[in-house]
């Protein structure tokens, strides 16, 4: 086995539980479930360590959207929270995208620090786009960074970047540890079926 990643995405297929499921859509499904909570909460970690080096949180979700309602309060306010149990679902889908995105560039060779850059600006750019798009089509607030950019950016601010190339690393991280430990089990699978 060579040790570049996702060179077992082909692999043959595994039983599981009586149905017949390939290994990365398995391996997708583990990182879904496992990798985006973890990723969230340590969105949550990262917004207390800037708040806790700043003074104020970094960013701050609507509380009018958490419990229902339609757009966001304004600045003065003082309706917003720092996280947001609705956020979760946005990790998810980005983990899927690191996924992708860490198979692909590990068939090409592709060095940690040339993924995480690109992991980073991926979802720099996803942040972003999520954020305009909760804003402009559905009318209400996704986030809102506190902490203010050069160009002035509402959805996403500067220091989002680096945190997004950490992120991408521990993704990385966690996935070669949830990859050791499926090749493990099934590897365990194999020996018990066997006479």
């Amino acid at each position: 086995m060579t040790s570049v990643v996702g060179s077992d995405v082909l692999a043959p297929r595994a039983r599981t539980h009586g149905m017949v499921m390939p290994h990365w859509i398995e391996r997708l499904g583990l990182q879904m479930l496992y990798i985006g909570p973890f990723l969230w909460c340590m969105e949550l970690v990262q917004n207390l360590a800037i708040r806790a080096i700043t003074g104020s949180y970094g960013w701050r979700f609507p509380l009018e959207n958490l419990v229902g309602g339609a757009g966001g309060p304004s600045e003065s306010s003082g309706q917003w929270v720092w996280y947001s149990i609705k956020s979760l679902a946005g990790w998810v889908l980005i983990v899927a995208v690191f996924s992708t995105l860490d198979v692909a560039a590990g068939r090409r060779g592709w060095a940690l620090w040339k993924r995480a850059l690109l992991g980073g600006t991926i979802g720099f750019v996803y942040e972003f786009a999520l954020g305009m798009f909760a804003d402009k089509v559905l009318h209400s607030c996704a986030q809102i960074w506190t902490t203010k950019s050069p160009a002035n950016l509402v959805y996403v601010s500067g220091i989002a970047w680096p945190l997004w190339c950490l992120d991408f690393i521990v993704f990385h991280w966690l996935t070669m540890g949830i990859r050791t430990i499926h090749r493990h089990h099934r590897g365990r699978a194999t020996t018990r079926s066997e006479p």
